[in-house]
């Protein structure tokens, strides 16, 4: 069991996090839906899922074993463990009360896998990033600087391939962007400053304020050299966010 993966457990564990239960652990069907409550000395306790309460005794009278897998990050943690019993009321706390609950034994197998490269990492609100956009031509170039204002942005996600930004409104006007536009997007964080070519991969929402929810797709990044070092500046910056969203996880 790696040391970053059993942490993994141990984090996710104390907040209750979400997870898929497969019951038994190599059978078909669809993992349920759950989540853990705790650990005691007893074992490891998740919420039982409704109506498998007699499914859970009968594995645990087998030793058949469940599979667990949860999500933290951009990795996917799995292992399997055995039943070591069924309680009708485990209290989580005083507000959500009493629930189902299955005791799990020790991890076996526990594996950490990286779920796939162009994560999504969340931008936090008190994020010092600073963001501006311009919808430009087709054909004009992202490194010349347009000679309008750019619209301020909040950065709400970025990945290798994509972005999420919110357009905000300037003096009560909406910025006008439609499906397809061509977006220049300057990104500056700490000593970062990227210039990216995007297009609007998504229909603009529009936002009770008057600003402007837009997806973005990230184009033509890896065909020049400077290009694909935008790209790895990108990867760069997705790696701090992701890494202060772990911390940020782990604090509460």
């Amino acid at each position: 069991m790696s040391e970053s993966a059993a942490q993994a457990v141990v984090d996710a564990i104390e907040r209750n996090s979400a997870i898929s239960l497969l019951m038994p652990a190599t059978g078909p069907g669809d993992a349920k839906r759950t989540r853990f409550l705790g650990q005691t000395s007893a074992g490891i306790w998740i919420e039982c899922p409704p109506k498998q309460q007699l499914l859970a005794e009968t594995l645990q009278r087998w030793g058949k074993p469940v599979g667990i897998s949860f999500r933290t990050g951009e990795y996917l943690v799995s292992f399997s463990a055995a039943i070591l019993g069924y309680r009708p009321r485990f209290t989580l706390s005083a507000a959500v009360g009493d629930v189902e609950a299955i005791c799990v034994g020790e991890p076996v197998g526990l594996r950490m896998t990286q779920r796939r490269a162009g994560y999504r990492a969340k931008v936090a609100l008190d994020a010092e990033i600073r963001t501006l956009a311009w919808p430009i031509d087709e054909k004009a170039s992202i490194d010349i600087i347009p000679p309008t204002p750019g619209i301020i942005c909040d950065l709400r996600d970025l990945s290798i391939n994509g972005v999420g930004v919110i357009l905000k409104a300037c003096k009560g006007r909406s910025p006008r962007v439609s499906l397809d536009d061509r977006i220049r997007l300057e990104v500056s964080a700490a000593e970062k400053h990227l210039v990216i070519g995007t297009r609007v991969r998504q229909e603009p929402r529009k936002l009770p304020d008057g600003s402007v929810r837009v997806g973005l797709n990230i184009e033509g990044i890896s065909k020049t050299i400077e290009g694909r070092r935008t790209l790895a500046q990108i990867a760069q910056l997705v790696a701090e966010l992701q890494r202060i969203e772990a911390r940020r996880r782990r604090a509460g």
